[in-house]
């Protein structure tokens, strides 16, 4: 039974989780500012082949990970100084 139990305790690791949230680049937290005038990359992680969606500013845009990783643009935006929401929603919402 040990051998087995040892087995396990070094196979554990290399196995990939079965479910993975979303998640942004630490970049985008609380108080970001994003740049005007330019198409705006957002990016992050989820489970292969999750379907990301990014709620911004009146837009709507989604994406499906690939290899564990997603990134989409929203269009450009206009100069302002209003605190705005993004959210991001697939397995979780954020």
């Amino acid at each position: 039974m040990k051998k087995y139990c040892g087995l396990l305790l070094f196979c554990l690791p290399l196995l990939k989780p079965l479910h993975a949230d979303i998640a942004p680049n630490p970049l985008f937290s609380d108080n970001a500012v994003l740049q005007q005038g330019t198409k705006i990359p957002i990016w992050g992680t989820a489970a292969d082949g999750e379907k990301v969606t990014v709620e911004f500013a009146g837009q709507k845009v989604s994406t499906t990970a690939t290899n564990g990783s997603w990134m989409l643009f929203l269009q450009p935006l206009d100069a302002n100084t209003n605190s705005q929401t993004m959210t991001l929603s697939g397995s979780n919402t954020i």
